[in-house]
């Protein structure tokens, strides 16, 4: 997975975005059908045939195993698909780049392990931390579950920074990039905020995925599409010092964030649970957005349009509290009036940003044709 994921970065560093896609496409497909075929069949071949060399791998009972089993494979399926670009390339070892390329990633490898503490620390503290009200296996369960309908805007985002790392890295060196910069990091909220207001009108609807005994945590649905918001301008951010090569900055950045979700889970967990691990899913994305923006000033400053940002934010945030009042209406009324909620919020930015839907739609209809 390793090896390929530099492929998968030559790829985004060479501009093929549909060959990239398509790879990765191939990678989650696979990984998934290869997960339906060991849970749902392996353990009926295991045993109609007890003797199989691959229980030399893994158990007969399905378990986690399995789910390794099932990435190890599709890691397969995706180096069999660049071994035509393997036979393009050629290897040479510099010790010159290497030694750069250490002094460059070291830093941003050491802030990514509390980074990925930071997404999964909550879970762990639900052991010593919930509230008694239930088993703390169940409120791990629940919370899990609803989180899942904030995939959305966490599939956009990573969409995103895949889409826009290397334009940032080959753009850098342009007169007034900055100012482009800006404009990505507004234009990307404005999307974001679309994304939320989109579930949220519809959360209702988007609650049927559940099942029923998962539906009591769907509270949390709002906060984290919120907390994924800042992770993608927090992410926006992390421009300043990867472009600046000042990656040592990262370490703080993440340590930062990763110290704001243990205290905020620690002191608020036992009383409200899974509400608590969502609110420092946020309050941490918050605190690390403020603090790499202030060193950005000192290093790399970017004139960010805070102002229209926020703005967009708090116009979000309000449709969904207007929505609120509609609760307890009937479905298909509710429906209608969120509906009608989230074209004003469209409006809104088509009038602030002066966009002409016209213009927007033929130009979509021109890079369809041309594809």
């Amino acid at each position: 997975d390793s090896f390929t994921s530099v492929m998968f970065a030559k790829l985004r560093h060479d501009s093929k975005a549909w060959k990239f896609g398509l790879f990765k496409m191939i990678k989650i497909l696979s990984e998934s059908a290869f997960n339906l075929i060991f849970f749902l069949l392996l353990p009926k071949y295991f045993a109609a045939y007890p003797d199989s060399f691959l229980l030399n791998f893994i158990p007969a009972k399905p378990d986690y195993t399995y789910i390794f089993a099932a990435i190890f494979c599709s890691g397969i399926v995706s180096l069999l698909l660049f071994i035509p670009d393997f036979f393009r390339m050629s290897f040479k070892f510099s010790g010159k780049t290497l030694k750069t390329i250490l002094l460059y990633s070291l830093p941003l490898m050491i802030a990514g392990l509390p980074g990925v503490a930071n997404d999964s620390i909550d879970k762990l503290l639900f052991r010593f931390f919930a509230p008694d009200t239930s088993p703390w296996e169940s409120q791990v369960g629940i919370f899990n579950a609803n989180t899942k309908l904030a995939v959305i805007m966490v599939l956009f985002v990573q969409m995103f920074r895949y889409a826009a790392e290397p334009f940032f890295f080959s753009s850098a060196n342009q007169p007034n990039i900055k100012k482009v910069y800006a404009d990505v990091m507004k234009y990307f909220t404005a999307f974001c905020m679309l994304i939320f207001v989109f579930i949220t009108m519809y959360m209702d609807l988007f609650a049927y995925i559940l099942g029923p005994d998962y539906r009591s945590g769907i509270v949390v649905v709002p906060i984290m599409l919120l907390a994924n918001v800042l992770l993608g301008i927090n992410q926006n951010l992390s421009m300043w010092y990867k472009l600046s090569e000042k990656t040592n900055k990262a370490i703080i950045v993440t340590l930062s964030g990763f110290a704001a979700t243990i205290l905020v889970n620690v002191i608020f967990m036992p009383y409200f649970g899974a509400l608590a691990a969502a609110c420092g899913h946020f309050v941490s994305y918050a605190v690390m957005i403020i603090i790499s923006y202030r060193l950005s000033l000192k290093y790399y400053p970017i004139p960010y349009e805070w102002g229209r940002i926020v703005v967009y934010i708090s116009s979000g945030v309000v449709l969904f509290l207007i929505s609120l009042l509609f609760m307890d209406l009937p479905l298909l009324t509710k429906t209608m009036l969120n509906t009608l909620l989230l074209l004003v919020y469209v409006t809104c930015i088509f009038r602030i940003e002066r966009i002409n839907h016209v213009t927007v739609l033929k130009t979509i209809k021109a890079k369809i044709t041309k594809r």
